[in-house]
């Protein structure tokens, strides 16, 4: 099997490297390995008795990549083929010209091309995956919607607002973006507290985040190096969102605060390879001509946002207000309603709305009529779900409520109580079949022996129905019915009557009587008893 398989390796390899033929444009060498192929795949037909003049004329018209699949196969069932193959296609090499070596060559080229446009393409695709370029891709996102015209905006009025207002508007946007990241990163911080240098005063302290490792050095007195110590893992960590940097183009803090009551110290980075978290408008390939050259500072931030904050009081408007609190009114009604729905048994609602903010002030109508359409949209969408689920629910379990108004009145109480009906009816539809069975087979059940099966005695015919009522006994043990299920065996079957009758009062019930019954100590564990 292995030689099979290398040789059936070896003639895929082989083929792969035979390029399809543009037959208007066939050299010397791509007609004769054609020829080549045609004559081999004609062989086999011959040897495997299936040449015909069907087959001739379709191999008259086969293309090189019909031919290639045919030989690839049809050579391994027949391997005497193979090295007269080989070798034909090796001379058939000595008839190559510059045109099929300059074919090849282009073609190793385009292969080439495409394997760096591929290896370029993953490069591409790591780095937007790393913080860096999530930011990156997020801010060109929101930019490029902002910097569009508006369909109500006037031209005029449209060029005043990238003239007055576009370096605000990034500068916002790389804030918002970046901050966004640093709130939804994953981290997990580690701080470890070094020996203490007593002759310097100072500890070291070495963090981890994630991957990255460095330490960092605290001054603290001598006489109070003991006590900051012991309050070592008390000391509460704070990472603001202004004190962050790129490292290996993953955000990493800069300054990490540790405090208690009385105490704050503050840690920083303290890494070779890291660097600012600076945006360049240029790489983002947006048309805006008031942003050319243009780099944000995550740095500046502060002193961004202060100005960004006084821009947008003098812009903000009782108009937004009214919208926004139009839109909270119709929110919490709608939710209100739907928590009255009956079928609402887990109490959904719709968790949040698109508020109109300061920076939509100019679309400020129709994005509250989104808003309001999208709200309207999220309400009648989780009625129907309500619906659908409460049609479900009953299709489950349809054939234990004789009808749907009946079952909604366990539904709408609640999961709790409509399982632990459900529940019910089910334990009482087993005990109707249970009770069927043994009133089917009850002259079996007046005399059949609960006792273990004795060797002696032959159980051929009963066997079936025997297994099965204790079975059925057995399983019985955990549900609400089962004294029920004793109450009945008891009361037909003669010899557990007697027994009742005769040793009851040994027995706190009829479930203890039976356990005991049913081994083969009964008279033992009665006995004990009295």
């Amino acid at each position: 099997m292995t030689f099979k398989k290398n040789i059936y390796v070896s003639i895929l390899l082989f083929f792969l490297v035979i390029n399809s033929i543009n037959a208007q444009q066939q050299t010397t060498y791509q007609k004769k390995i054609l020829e080549i192929e045609k004559k081999y795949v004609k062989k086999m037909l011959i040897g495997q008795g299936k040449w015909s003049q069907r087959s001739e004329a379709e191999l008259f018209y086969a293309n090189a990549e019909y031919l290639n699949a045919v030989l690839a196969i049809g050579l391994m069932g027949a391997p005497q083929y193979i090295e007269g193959f080989k070798n034909e296609m090796k001379q058939a090499e000595k008839l190559k010209t510059s045109s099929d070596f300059q074919r090849e060559k282009e073609e190793k080229l385009k292969k080439e091309k495409k394997e760096n446009e591929i290896k370029q393409q993953k490069k591409e695709d790591a780095f937007e995956r790393t913080d860096i370029g999530i930011i990156k891709k997020n801010i060109k996102t929101a930019f490029e919607k902002w910097n569009q015209k508006g369909e109500f905006e006037k031209q005029t009025d449209y060029e005043n607002r990238l003239q007055n207002q576009s370096q605000n508007a990034f500068d916002q946007i790389c804030i918002e973006q970046i901050k966004s990241e640093i709130n939804n990163k994953d981290y997990y911080l580690n701080k470890e507290l070094l020996p203490y240098n007593a002759d310097n005063e100072f500890f070291n302290v070495k963090f981890k985040i994630n991957n990255l490792e460095w330490l960092s050095k605290i001054n603290i007195p001598i006489a109070n190096a003991e006590n900051f110590k012991n309050n070592w893992l008390d000391l509460e960590r704070t990472i603001n969102n202004y004190d962050w940097c790129f490292v290996e183009n993953t955000l990493c803090p800069t300054v990490i605060t540790l405090s208690d009551e009385n105490s704050k110290y503050q840690f920083t980075l303290s890494l070779q390879n890291q660097k600012e978290i600076t945006y360049s408008f240029e790489d983002l390939d947006i048309e805006n001509q008031y942003l050319n050259n243009y780099i944000f500072n995550f740095n500046d931030v502060r002193k961004i946002e202060i100005k960004i904050a006084q821009d947008k009081l003098a812009k903000d408007s009782m108009l937004i207000k009214s919208y926004n609190d139009k839109l909270e009114t119709y929110f919490q009604n709608l939710n209100n309603e739907l928590l009255t729905n009956k079928y609402n048994i887990d109490k959904m609602v719709i968790l949040e709305y698109d508020k109109i903010t300061n920076n939509k002030v100019e679309n400020a109508e129709d994005n509250y009529e989104e808003s309001m359409e999208l709200l309207t949209t999220n309400y009648n969408s989780i009625n129907s779900r309500l619906k659908i689920a409460f049609d479900i629910a009953y299709d489950k379990v349809n054939q234990l409520f004789e009808t749907k108004e009946e079952f909604e009145k366990y539904y709408i109480q609640g999961k709790e109580g409509l399982l632990t009906e459900i529940e019910k009816r089910k334990e009482k539809e087993e005990e109707e079949k249970i009770i069927n069975y043994f009133n089917f087979n009850l002259i079996f059940l007046e005399s059949m022996d609960f006792k273990p099966s004795d060797p002696t005695k032959d159980f051929t015919n009963e066997k079936k129905i025997r297994k099965n009522i204790l079975s059925m006994i057995n399983e019985s043990k955990k549900k609400s019915y089962y004294s029920r299920i004793l109450d009945f065996i008891f009361e037909k079957n003669k010899d557990l009557n007697k027994k009742w009758n005769k040793d009851s009062e040994y027995f706190s019930n009829k479930a203890e009587l039976y356990e005991a019954y049913i081994t083969d100590n009964y008279k033992q564990i009665l006995k004990e008893k009295k």
